[in-house]
């Protein structure tokens, strides 16, 4: 008869092709050569029915682990004979991902036959081995093969019958296992560092406590400042309180940025008054910059007793204008919890005749206001300098008052904008005035957030996102289909629909995929906001996308038990 053809659609049929070119020299070539012109024809090896399906286990690599035979041609010598040919013609090329098995071997059939067939690819193929979902997408999850466990999700919650109640919540559960291990990855992953920030961005807002060993190793030793600066933030704000000795260390070096962020961790540790302790005596260091280092690194710290040095600092006009702007950033930190002291910022920071520190002490008020401080004396104090002649103070003073008294500010505001040309300044009032109530805050806002300025615009409508008015909806809701990602994904977090949500998933920019994955809960089932999100986990093309599909799956089901 004819030489079986083996399928063009075979699975892994490359991989089956450059393996049997390998089996066909030795078996074909050889082993049965021999039998045919050197044993004699009534010789058992030359009976044509002879045939002998062998069980390959192979690694990742293509090392063949082992070699079974499965079913037996009643002849031994024959039998061993294919085994002797698989074993001499390994490793074997790489195996095609796709056919991996649930427990990362690959497994094979292959027939080896006396008669036509010989070692032929049609009586070859892969065999995948699966687990049970419950035990497959840890193990899945455990190994890196994210896209492969995703796919097992997706294969159970579509197959039939549908899964029930139970099944679905334990399949999202699931999901945000896959979820934290994508991120888990992302952070060890060195070949990108952006997608490692990403991923300790979302740890922290996710509140994933368990990846905190992870990130005390960042904090400790990652080459990456922004990475490491990320990691020790996330560290104060899970509260983990294993990493404070590593910490107090980074925050020891003052040495800027980095040990800026180890302080105010401690700080969200309770370890403030620690820290500064530790931090005082070098004020009175002679070496200049020393001193600015230390007032940089208490910048995010908020101890009250480090006021009384701060406030000489920045009401000594000898000092250098570089440390009394320090100073002013690291008073910010400490006023919501000593109130009484702002009006003194206010009184040596605002008079400041340096445009920077004046700027800087604003930026002080909107930190503390933003930590909780109401001051109408603060608010009264400040008001004269809507009329800086320097851009960058009146942007800060625009910020503060509302921070600060947004009952208050918001006319002067309103005011402002009708006269102000910087555009700085104007960003400044769209981002203010999404604190401000009322039809006036609205009108002017809803003026910025036409104008020809992108970022002006932009600004605007993310203000607009934090309000409640129907109107506001309305207005934003012809918005999820613009042309700037910023404006879609502040349109689709209030108002998308359904179908503006799920037009969203096939968004361009990553991060209004994420935003519209946040969304899904909302309009569809869960079992459906799962599918959908596992597939876009399958497909996503770099491991920034993942982080944030990631992310955006753990806010999306935060209250999943």
């Amino acid at each position: 008869g004819a030489e079986p053809v083996p399928s063009e659609a075979q699975a892994g049929r490359e991989w089956l092709d450059a393996v049997h070119a390998r089996f066909h020299e030795r078996w074909a070539g050889t082993f049965l050569e021999h039998c045919r012109t050197v044993l004699p024809s009534t010789d058992p090896l030359n009976k044509k029915s002879l045939l002998a399906k062998l069980w390959l286990t192979i690694g990742a690599d293509g090392a063949v682990k082992k070699v079974e035979v499965i079913e037996p041609s009643a002849d031994e010598e024959f039998d061993a004979a294919a085994v002797q040919v698989v074993g001499e013609s390994g490793p074997l090329p790489q195996p095609p991902t796709e056919q991996r098995s649930d427990d990362g071997n690959f497994y094979v059939e292959w027939l080896f036959a006396r008669d036509i067939r010989q070692d032929g690819v049609a009586g070859a193929r892969f065999v995948r081995l699966e687990w049970d979902i419950g035990k497959a997408v840890p193990a899945l999850v455990a190994s890196g093969r994210y896209a492969e466990a995703a796919k097992r999700l997706v294969a159970v919650a579509t197959a039939a019958p549908p899964p029930t109640e139970a099944q679905v919540a334990a399949l999202v559960v699931m999901g945000r296992e896959l979820a934290v291990g994508v991120l888990q990855h992302a952070l060890g992953d060195a070949d990108f560092p952006a997608a490692r920030v990403d991923a300790v961005r979302a740890v922290r807002l996710g509140n994933v406590s368990r990846l905190a060993p992870t990130l005390r190793v960042l904090a400790e030793s990652a080459p990456d400042l922004a990475l490491q600066t990320e990691a020790m933030v996330t560290l104060g704000s899970l509260a983990d309180a294993a990493s404070l000795p590593i910490l107090t260390a980074v925050a020891k070096r003052v040495d800027g940025e980095r040990s800026a962020a180890a302080a105010g961790a401690m700080g969200r540790l309770g370890a403030r008054k620690v820290l500064w302790d530790l931090l005082a005596p070098r004020l009175a260091e002679t070496d200049v910059r020393q001193r600015e280092l230390v007032l940089n690194t208490l910048a995010e710290l908020g101890e009250p007793a480090s006021i009384p040095r701060l406030l000489d600092i920045l009401g000594n006009q000898a000092a250098p204008r570089s440390q009394r702007i320090a100073a002013a950033r690291a008073l910010g930190s400490t006023l919501a919890a000593s109130p009484g002291d702002a009006p003194k910022v206010v009184t040596r920071g605002a008079l400041d005749g340096d445009a920077a520190v004046r700027a800087a002490t604003m930026h002080a008020i909107v930190r503390a206001g933003r930590d909780g401080l109401r001051s109408k004396v603060v608010f009264y104090k400040i008001m004269p300098l809507f009329q800086d002649r320097d851009p960058k103070v009146r942007a800060g003073v625009v910020l503060a008052t509302v921070a600060v008294a947004p009952t208050f500010a918001g006319a002067d505001v309103a005011q402002l904008v009708r006269r102000e040309k910087n555009p700085d300044v104007l960003i400044a009032c769209a981002t203010a005035l999404a604190q401000v109530n009322g039809a006036e805050a609205l009108g002017v806002l809803k003026q910025l957030a036409v104008s020809s300025v992108p970022e002006i615009r932009n600004a605007a409508i993310v203000s607009m996102t934090r309000r409640s008015e129907p109107e506001v909806r309305a207005f934003l809701g012809a918005l999820t289909a613009d042309p700037s990602p910023e404006v879609r994904a502040a349109a689709l977090k209030v108002t998308g629909g359904r179908d503006a949500i799920l037009a969203a998933l096939a968004d361009s920019v990553p991060e209004v995929r994420a935003i519209a994955v946040e969304a899904l809960p909302k309009v569809v089932s869960p079992l459906d906001a799962m599918i959908r999100w596992a597939n876009l986990l399958t497909a996503a093309a770099s491991p920034r996308d993942r982080v944030l599909l990631a992310a955006a799956w753990l806010e999306a089901t935060k209250d999943a038990k």
